[in-house]
């Protein structure tokens, strides 16, 4: 099966700015007087996975 490394590349990119969108959620959402710790850990939490995720898949274009 041949892949295209600019098309894993681009997913990559995409993951890694959706998990700086992730963190900025969980920067702007504590100015509230009541922090909601469930969501601000399950925002970080997206943002790592999203941040393992493009990088995982910038390994994986460099392979191939």
């Amino acid at each position: 099966m041949n892949v295209d490394t600019t098309f894993i590349t681009t997913l990559a990119d995409v993951s890694i700015n959706l998990s700086a969108g992730w963190f900025g959620v969980a920067l702007i959402i504590p100015k509230d007087k009541r922090v909601k710790w469930r969501l601000l850990t399950v925002n970080i939490l997206y943002g790592i996975v999203c941040l393992l995720a493009g990088f995982l898949l910038r390994e994986i274009a460099e392979m191939l």
